[in-house]
Order: structure tokens, then sequence, then C-alpha cells
């Protein structure tokens, strides 16, 4: 369930551009703050907005974006004390609630959230549910869209010190398991299923494990199995991102070494990160030959600048894609678009941070090398511009770019629509300076989920963004 969240904010102050005066309503008087139309909610839309909610009492976000469902639910990750939880929002204004993990099973209402993941078809959860006072961890499934409870696929016995779930495909999970520093690991044993009861919850197998990564099948008798890899060393395989055809996964577990692993040869290939740079997966591309990554090195002449790569599957090629940069990710076409601009540099960004540099979005064909720059429509500080975030819709292939302005305030967050297929930029949403958000879309893209996790509670609001690129803009032709 983890993600990278680009949502920093910018302390430079400087004039801010606009956009042409029908769309534009931040102001260019020196800073000014923002005017807004109703000055007591989070959020100062630019289109309509379908439902605004507070988390329930108690609850804080720490920055996830929020996470879609078919049939519109909407769900919310959240701690409350040191439990994280899903929130789960359906029905007309999202005003149903209910607690979709760890799970209304009575045996869930204690236990400890380890991770979650999402199913590509955007259906159905995968939770790691831990029992740290029994020595167990359930492995669980629950059918979201459709409002099903929760079917628990496995019972491990063990102590665990992190857990992580992700999908293979439709049919199988992936689970990496870390065991407590002392305890037993002794080798797999053979489990018999017991006989399902009528319950919600069928009777759990009963196994115990080793550290390592697993297969979990979801129809079969014998659920669990270790994945044999020829990795020269111990592996932290809680985090493992799987490419769409289920046969590779990038290990990113925060940890080095970053490892990219073949389910069907049983090969680990170190990525070969360099020393001291943080690696971060960003995403895999739909034919599952490619994918970008993230680099972030701490203490190096970038110093926290990032850089974002491709990575060929097939024969282990590299390209740089921007560097630095604030965001990228895979569009229509197999492009990558990238957030930043093209004089930006860290040279630049360390002698000049509060040159005014124009927000640009880079289309890049890295297989036919070709670019093309498309302006935003926006001036802001070049350290600010790096602190700019987004997210795709594949159905309705348009952009959400959360950019950031300064104020005397905090960084003022402004999200503009952007088409990738006719270059054309359209505002949605700007929020008070200092307000941090992160955003996600809706399945078939037609709604935007906004969290303001800086307000007290944290603030979900779910807009309509326009479409398909047909409205008309302020956005400049692509050069």
């Amino acid at each position: 369930m983890r993600s990278l969240v680009l949502i920093a904010i910018a302390s430079s102050i400087a004039a801010l551009a606009l956009l042409e005066p029908k769309y534009a309503t931040l102001s260019s008087a020196q800073g000014d703050p923002v005017p807004f139309a109703q000055p007591d909610d989070a959020l100062n839309p630019k289109v309509p907005v379908i439902a605004t909610f507070p988390l329930p009492a108690g609850f804080r976000s720490e920055g996830w974006a929020p996470l879609w469902f078919q049939g519109g639910v909407l769900g919310v990750l959240a701690r409350r004390s040191r439990r994280i939880f899903l929130l789960g929002y359906r029905g007309a204004g999202f005003q149903q609630v209910q607690m979709l993990a760890p799970g209304d099973d009575p045996d869930d209402r204690n236990g400890v959230l380890y991770d979650l993941a999402e199913d590509r078809k955007q259906t159905s959860i995968a939770m790691a549910i831990a029992h740290p006072d029994d020595g167990f961890l359930d492995v669980a499934i629950r059918n979201v869209s459709e409002n099903q409870p929760e079917k628990r696929l496995d019972r491990l016995q063990g102590r665990f010190s992190a857990v992580g779930v992700s999908w293979i495909d439709s049919a199988t999970l992936a689970l990496g398991i870390v065991l407590q520093p002392g305890s037993s690991a002794p080798s797999p044993t053979p489990v018999q299923q017991a006989s399902p009861t009528p319950s919600a919850s069928p009777t759990p197998m009963q196994s115990v494990v080793e550290a390592g990564l697993y297969t979990v099948t979801l129809h079969r008798d014998w659920r669990i199995r270790k994945i044999k890899l020829n990795c020269a060393r111990q592996m932290d395989f809680t985090h493992t991102v799987w490419s769409p055809d289920g046969r590779h996964a990038v290990v990113d577990s925060g940890a080095p070494p970053a490892m990219l692993i073949d389910r069907i040869s049983l090969e680990c290939v170190p990525l070969n990160v360099p020393y001291g740079q943080r690696f971060h997966l960003v995403g895999w591309s739909l034919d599952s030959t490619r994918f970008i990554y993230a680099l972030t090195s701490p203490n190096g002449y970038l110093g926290n600048l990032t850089g974002f790569f491709e990575y060929e599957v097939d024969n282990g090629q590299v390209r740089v894609i921007a560097s630095p940069a604030a965001a990228a990710a895979y569009v229509g076409g197999g492009l990558i678009a990238a957030l930043g601009n093209r004089r930006l540099n860290a040279r630049l960004i360390a002698s000049s941070p509060d040159l005014i540099l124009s927000a640009e979005l880079a289309l890049v064909d890295t297989r036919q090398s070709n670019i093309t720059i498309a302006p935003l429509g926006f001036d802001t500080p070049a350290a600010a511009l790096l602190n700019g975030g987004m997210v795709y819709s594949q159905l309705s292939e348009e952009l959400a770019v959360q950019l950031f302005f300064p104020n005397p305030a905090g960084g003022v967050p402004l999200i503009v629509a952007f088409f990738p297929q006719t270059k054309k930029v359209r505002p949605i949403v700007t929020a008070k300076p200092g307000t941090i958000l992160s955003m996600s879309w809706s399945p078939i893209g037609d709604l935007l989920a906004v969290l303001d996790v800086s307000a007290t509670p944290p603030l979900i609001t779910v807009l309509s963004p326009p479409l398909f690129g047909t409205q008309e803009s302020g956005s400049q032709p692509a050069q």
C-alpha cells in the first residue's frame, strides 16, 4: 500500500502567474492570500463538487492517496492510535461508511493490519492481519465492490516483524515475510484444508513458515508455497510490485539492494543502484516490458533532488527520463510524462532556487527518442516546481497535476487537468496556503478524490473534472 506521495511544500516567496482571467482565481498581487469564495471550506474548487466529508473523529491521515473500487466505492487509509484502518465510503454523497480492514470478522477486531493491496480490477483487497499476542497471522481477501465479507485464505503461525502482500494475478497473491529476531524458522509443512463452514470466514488452515517470499493461491487446497529464488543473500520481500503479466517483480522494500525477480526462472537481478541513493519504483508499463523508477541521493551532488529513469526488462538497459524532476508516470501509448522544466539542473537549483520558471510536462517516447514539451500555463520558482506530483487515469486519458506556489503562510497547492493527446490544461482545484493534498482517480476517470491531509479532521473532497480535453483552456501549444 506504499506509494510515492509528492506533497512537499515550497517555502520560497515570489509573484504568481495566471491563466487567462476566465479561469484564474489566484491573486497576482505580490503573493497576496488566495481569495476563496467559501473561506470555511478546505478546498476552493473550479469544477463541480460531488461530495465533501471528514474522517471520523479520532482518525488521522499520513498522506496515503485514497483508493477507488468499481461501483463507486472510495477507500481511505487512516490511523487511529497505533493501528491502521481502511474506511470505505459508498452510496449517495459517500455517506455510508464501513470498516473494510482489518475487517469485521470477530477474530480481526483486535488484529493489526500489517499490509493490504488492491487488485488490478479494483474490486477486491488482500490483507495481512497479525495477532501478535496470539502468535499468528491471517491472510484474507475481501470483495469491496460487491460489499462481501472477508474470506480468510490461511492462518500462519509465528511472530513477524514485517509482512507485505501484493497481487501477482487475479488468483495469486505474493506474501513477503520477515520474522522477529530470535524467532524459530521451521521449514514449511504440508497443510490439509479444513472443511469449509457455512460462516463468512471458513475454518483457517494451520501453517508454519520461514522468512522469504511466498505465493498464496485463492482457489486451491494447497494454498501457500515458498518461491525458492536464487538470491545470493537474505532479502526483504515485504514490498514486491508485480508486472501486469505476473512474471516479474521489483523488490522495493526500502532497504538495499533493489532487485528484479523472475518467477519463472527464479532468478534475481540486482538493479545496480549507486551506493547511497534511495530507490523507489514508480510503475510498470502496461506491456510488462519496462518500468519507471526514481533515485534520490540525500548526500550526493544532487542533494535531495530526484531523477527518474526507465529500465528495459529484456536487456537491462537504463534510460534517463528527467533528472531532476518532480514526478513521472506512464500515459497513453507508452509515453512517459515528466513534470518539471527543461532548464532545471542541480546547479540552477543550488544557485537560483527563486528563479521563476514555467511549469512544463515532457512527453517522452523512449523507444523513438522523441520528446514533446507541453507548458502548463503557470510559472513558479524553480525550487517550488520540484515539489509537484501527478496521477494518471488510463480510461479518461487525463493527468491530474499538482503544482505549488509560494506564499508567506505556506505553499499554495493547485491541481490542474492535463490531456496528453490535446496538450490542453484546465484548473481543477486550489487550496489554502500550507495545505497538504493527495489525490487519486476513480476507475473510469470521471471523479477525482482529493484528501486534505492537513485539515483537522482530514477532509475528503470528490470532484468531477472536465473529461477528454474538449474544453477550451489557457494552455499554450506544445513546443
